[in-house]
């Protein structure tokens, strides 16, 4: 992924969660593996994308305590009110926001084509293994760490 790219990426997800979730993002410079938290229980919800002939997938990667916190502050309710139901729906909405709002930055001719958005559990997840194969924007929140991933 270019600087430019991974720029848009950044100011696209801060701006995202600052307004619809009130949770303030800290891009993690350098290698970031050392942000993850290995013991938490994980997220995921993921996008993909047609363009210019190109598919792509974005996936979001989320600690247990930032997707149930995101979506009490969606919701404007107590994290203690909510079932897992409506996380996995608000992680859906995240990645259609998100990967919209990055396209309109990147192709503002309105050209891609969006996939269905998917969220679910990560069983069996390693996040210290994104950084092995993959270009990842990770960030730290008061609520935990997000990593993200652009497949193409």
């Amino acid at each position: 992924m270019d600087d430019h790219v991974k720029k848009v990426v950044i100011e696209s997800m801060k701006e995202l969660f600052e307004k619809m979730f009130f949770i303030c993002l800290e891009p993690v410079v350098g290698l970031g593996a050392d942000a993850v938290e290995s013991a938490s229980d994980y997220y995921y919800a993921g996008m993909g994308y047609t363009l210019d002939g190109k598919e792509s997938v974005v996936h979001f990667y989320l600690s247990k305590a930032l997707a149930w916190q995101m979506t009490g502050n969606f919701m404007g309710i107590d994290t203690s009110s909510l079932d897992e139901g409506q996380v996995l729906d608000t992680l859906r909405e995240t990645a259609n926001m998100g990967v919209g709002g990055l396209l309109g930055q990147i192709n503002p001719e309105g050209t891609a084509v969006l996939g269905r958005p998917e969220s679910g559990k990560a069983y069996d997840f390693f996040p210290e293994k994104l950084f092995e194969n993959f270009s990842v924007i990770a960030f730290r929140t008061s609520s935990g760490i997000l990593c993200m991933t652009i497949e193409s």
